[in-house]
């Protein structure tokens, strides 16, 4: 019976995961790894048990640490990278169309290179849970602090993966991906420096309201970290996607999911709580930045639709959104930069009145233009005037920076050369760090007014452009 259980599940599952798993595990580099990590711990153990002293809780803390030191090399940094190396491996030696040609999907494949690496964590991590459980019976540690440095960085080890992975989709070149090959490096060693420091400094600490701290600080990081992984995976899967196939609706849906799940955070504290923390202006504040990075990318994606897609495209508009194109790009980003907007103006209507209220509602709301102004503009211009050369993505990307750049530093460079106030208010209108000032200067409502006013304008320019640029890749 339980041999007729196994069978099928293993049918059942991810054959990516099998394969990685299995191959993982003949290594010698894994063989070598276990054994180095379990004698360690074992020799941290017996240190441990002749130095204790009853009441001392210094042993304790230190034994974790010590173990949770080797687990953070092995889960945040040789993981992540084993997996960067497996699909980078496919990618060059270009066997990734032979993967496609088994039936499974771009998401089934990567969601097997990121599981059997979870896998492979999840066996490293039960070979020392007796040690950690063993630094608790030490004393100096809690059970939840236990749980949650270890919840964290389950999390933490899922990020990680994802970006590395993400980082294998980009190198189209010999030369980027040896220069990603770097960065990826630079980058897992960042994060096992920082997992490591952040689970320390949780054992570590005496004081309770200091823990209390450290614990939301930890479930709303695990959080952001998830979902941001989420949103890094979809783009991996999108790289990946050919271009007859709808590549864009895996990112756009996980950004919906990310919006959502940081809305529901942020109202979910705010409210019951009444803790005054101005959440509704941090993610109405924080959400523009994103939606605007978020969506630069999806606003200058090719324009045009394959004729699959055409063919399939629904007669609801908003499910456009979710569907490759210039005109369908632009109006997701758009959707996403009203959608941070509204509910960090919502919540900060319903934290109730303070002096700070309206001008914090008046701030996102200029904000919000702000972010339409910079995501139309490039669009326009790229595509409206320079069309001929500036029709790759990367180009429309580049141009959206620096036109980002030349309004934050010519304004005070201007004010600078002609000996005036650097934060004058009309000299920065469109300054978006220090235009944001203007809601405390008298005429505040008139400039959030001149502001919209010229983003509607671009994004009917943009909207346009981006239409006749999509018929154009039609043929229509």
């Amino acid at each position: 019976m339980s041999l007729g259980l196994l069978g099928a599940l293993s049918e059942r599952a991810n054959p990516i995961v099998l394969q990685e798993v299995r191959r993982g595990l003949r290594t010698r580099v894994f063989s070598v790894v276990f054994v180095l990590l379990l004698v360690s711990c074992a020799v941290i153990a017996l240190i441990a048990f002749g130095v204790y002293e009853p009441g001392s809780s210094s042993v304790g803390k230190g034994t974790f640490v010590a173990v949770f030191g080797g687990l953070s090399v092995v889960g945040f940094f040789m993981l992540p990278y084993s997996a960067y190396r497996s699909l980078s491996r496919e990618m060059e030696d270009k066997t990734w169309p032979l993967l496609l040609l088994t039936g499974l999907s771009p998401r089934r494949i990567l969601a097997g290179k990121v599981g059997s690496t979870a896998l492979q964590a999840l066996l490293y991590a039960s070979a020392i849970a007796p040690f950690l459980l063993f630094a608790y019976l030490l004393q100096g540690v809690s059970l939840v602090v236990v749980a949650v440095v270890l919840g964290a960085s389950i999390a933490w080890h899922l990020f990680l993966t994802v970006a590395a992975v993400t980082a294998a989709t980009l190198g189209e070149t010999r030369l980027v991906r040896g220069a990603m090959h770097f960065v990826v490096l630079g980058g897992l060693l960042w994060g096992a420096g920082a997992g490591f420091g952040y689970g320390t400094a949780m054992v570590m600490n005496n004081s309770s309201s200091d823990l209390e701290t450290m614990l939301i600080i930890a479930g709303v990081g695990s959080w952001l970290v998830l979902s941001y992984g989420l949103v890094l995976f979809a783009v991996a899967v999108s790289r990946l996607t050919f271009e007859a196939d709808n590549h864009a609706f895996w990112p756009r849906l996980a950004l919906l999911l990310h919006f959502l799940g940081c809305a529901a955070l942020c109202f979910g504290i705010e409210l019951p709580t009444r803790s005054h923390l101005h959440l509704g202006f941090v993610l109405g504040l924080l959400g523009s930045i994103h939606a605007f990075m978020a969506g630069l990318f999806s606003a200058t994606t090719r324009p045009g639709l394959s004729k699959r897609l055409r063919s399939q495209r629904p007669r609801f508009t908003l499910a456009g959104l979710l569907l490759p194109g210039a005109a369908n790009g632009l109006h997701f980003a758009m959707v996403l930069v009203l959608l941070f907007a509204v509910a960090g103006i919502g919540l900060t209507a319903l934290e109730g009145t303070s002096s700070d209220q309206e001008r914090e509602v008046l701030t996102l709301v200029l904000l919000a233009a702000m972010a339409l102004i910079y995501l139309s503009l490039p669009i326009a211009v790229g595509r409206g005037w320079l069309r001929r050369w500036m029709v790759a993505p990367a180009f429309l990307q580049a141009l959206g920076v620096l036109i980002l750049v030349a309004a934050v530093g010519i304004p005070p460079l201007g004010a600078l050369i002609a000996d005036t106030k650097v934060n004058d208010p009309m000299l920065n209108l469109f300054n978006p760090i220090l235009g944001a000032t203007n809601v405390y200067d008298d005429k505040g409502t008139e400039a959030v007014a001149v502001l919209w006013v010229v983003a509607l304008g671009l994004l009917f320019w943009a909207q346009r452009v981006s239409a006749a640029r999509d018929r154009e890749a039609n043929g229509g």
